[in-house]
């Protein structure tokens, strides 16, 4: 892949000693680690380019009504570390438009199934996720490569085998 875009740069007339010395002058670039590399923002901007083709095939209406329907789903209140379990309707819209530019557009009624699965499997561990970090949470690593993950996602993507794995396995503890 990278060949591709090597040869595509070439024949456009950029060369790279060039097109280095370009992003560090207009600070798009940093060099680190004996190279030159992309700075976090112009990572996102080139990410949100390449999944703007992405964007919900759902009206806003039909977004917010989905927003409560999953919040409907989710505890109520505040979780043991003091976050709300879920969040105003209008902002889990936000999250779920970004969910849909990142992994593309999947029906309503899919995503509620895979909510009712998710809280039904995580009720009560200390391992479920608020509303908006189980739709995606992004973590920036030390390296400074972002890390998404989606609950939501491996829901959707697997829905007969995401069980809670816990729950067998105690079962048979106790027989």
């Amino acid at each position: 892949m990278g060949e591709f875009f090597f040869g595509l740069l070439y024949l456009l007339g950029y060369r790279m000693d060039d097109l280095e010395e370009e992003m560090l002058k207009r600070e798009t670039a940093k060099f680190e680690f004996g190279k030159v590399v992309p700075t976090l923002l112009t990572l996102e901007k080139v990410k949100r380019l390449v999944k703007a083709d992405n964007t919900p095939e759902m009206s806003k209406d039909e977004m917010v009504a989905l927003a409560k329907g999953m919040k409907a789903l989710f505890p109520q209140g505040i979780m043991v570390d003091g976050i709300p379990w879920t969040e105003g309707p209008l902002l889990i819209v936000q999250r779920l438009e970004g969910f849909f530019r990142r992994f593309g557009n999947y029906p309503a009624e899919d995503i509620l199934k895979a909510t009712e699965r998710y809280v039904q499997a995580k009720r009560g561990s200390l391992y479920m996720r608020s509303l908006k970090n189980f739709i995606y949470k992004e973590e920036v690593q030390v390296d400074g490569i972002t890390d998404l993950q989606s609950d939501l996602y491996n829901f959707l993507e697997n829905p007969e085998s995401l069980a809670d794995p816990c729950a067998d396995w105690t079962v048979e503890l106790r027989e």
